[in-house]
């Protein structure tokens, strides 16, 4: 039986790929993430930008607390099942009057096959809109996996550089608008992008993928995993986090300031103390509440 979703919801997103939206956030929970959020960011400008900075859950107990939040893994666990391990987590920003945009992809291109249960987990901070440049989907192309290409373009902010190389359809473009707090989930080989800021007000989001250990199959990936929920782990020997983050704001980002630079530098580093063995995984799992 379903957690947190109808079975008309399930239906919806194993159709077209995307269930939007479902509100997560109360306003406390929310004034608290956008403070954080904000803090990180103060600290990265003119270093880094947040999209630079990738798994934040890995340093600082609120993005752990977060990727771990109830409501969150309720949704999660009715589309892809009880195993579910948190893959990775990625800051958005896009401030006003903006160029930036993400081009057309899949979220899976290099990783998983066709039998990979997998979801990517857009949570807005602030109004999501067309105007201040949402996401935008292809309903329904999550079914199969599409041709990618280097992107030429400077303006885009997808790590990596890959976009989808046949023409999109503007006629078959859905925006995900969201309200601050909503969160919207999509099929990780679901195509999708979105574009530039033409507006007055920030974009600001975190993207959170979530897979199940047991349907994994890409070895291509070097930062601990997070067991959210359940017990099987799948047969990879994939990297498990140690135990949860700790310590303040002050104490811990001197830490993932080096871990972003190393990024930059092409170097997938992660300190020795963040790595576990398969037996202890228990140690950061999510709690169960």
């Amino acid at each position: 039986m379903p957690r947190s979703l109808s079975e008309s919801q399930i239906q919806h997103y194993d159709q077209t790929g995307l269930l939007a939206p479902v509100p997560v956030l109360s306003p406390d929970e929310l004034l608290s993430l956008r403070g954080h959020y904000e803090q990180l960011a103060f600290h990265l400008d003119g270093i880094h930008t947040p999209m630079d900075a990738p798994h934040p859950h890995l340093y600082f107990p609120w993005a752990y607390e977060l990727v771990c939040h109830p409501k969150v893994l309720d949704t999660v666990e009715d589309v892809i099942g009880p195993d579910v391990a948190v893959l990775g987590m990625t800051l958005f920003c896009k401030p006003p009057y903006s160029s930036g945009h993400v081009a057309w992809h899949q979220d899976g291109y290099r990783w998983g096959t066709e039998t990979t249960k997998a979801v990517s987990v857009w949570l807005a901070l602030t109004e999501s809109t067309v105007e201040n440049g949402c996401m935008h989907v292809q309903l329904g192309t999550h079914r199969q996996k599409h041709s990618h290409t280097l992107s030429t373009s400077q303006s885009n902010m997808l790590y990596g550089g890959l976009e989808v190389e046949e023409p999109i359809d503007p006629d078959h473009m859905t925006p995900v608008e969201l309200a601050p707090g909503e969160i919207s989930l999509h099929h990780y080989m679901l195509m999708h992008g979105s574009f530039a800021n033409t507006s007055a007000s920030p974009r600001l989001g975190i993207a959170i993928r979530y897979i199940a250990p047991p349907t994994w199959t890409s070895t291509d990936i070097l930062q601990p995993l997070v067991l959210a929920r359940g017990t099987q782990l799948g047969k990879l020997d994939l990297r498990w986090l140690k135990s949860p983050p700790q310590g303040s704001f002050e104490t811990n980002f001197p830490q993932f300031l080096k871990f972003v630079q190393d990024h930059q530098r092409g170097h997938q580093h992660f300190p020795h103390h963040l790595h576990g063995s398969v037996e202890d995984h228990a140690n950061s799992r999510c709690s169960m509440r």
